[in-house]
């Protein structure tokens, strides 16, 4: 369920929480994940898995999404995950970038 572009980057295909979580534990260095719409529930397995794996200070998540403010205001991103995610990790950033088209949640 998932097409390999090189040895380090994975595009999912729904559905595709199995193949994600898989993924999140493989992260070694750099964890990027890009969605429009981000759910509490993804971000939060993120952050327990990393933790698990004692990895908050070693592992640098990048977040890109669509902030944009009719996104936030319809609930397809849940702002306050994100902000506990930058929390939990220190070693995180969220990035705005528009006309984005897939959801994660």
């Amino acid at each position: 369920m998932s097409t390999a572009v090189d040895a380090s980057v994975k595009l999912l295909e729904s559905p595709w929480a199995t193949a994600f979580y898989d993924l999140v534990s493989t992260a070694e260095k750099e964890l990027l994940v890009a969605s429009p719409f981000i759910s509490s529930k993804p971000l939060e397995k993120v952050i327990e898995i990393i933790e698990d794996k004692q990895a908050l200070d070693s592992v640098y998540v990048s977040i890109v999404t669509n902030l944009a403010v009719d996104s936030l205001l319809r609930g397809s991103i849940d702002i306050a995950a994100l902000l506990h995610l930058a929390q939990s990790i220190p070693n995180s950033t969220i990035t705005y970038l528009g006309l984005m088209l897939v959801p994660v949640d």
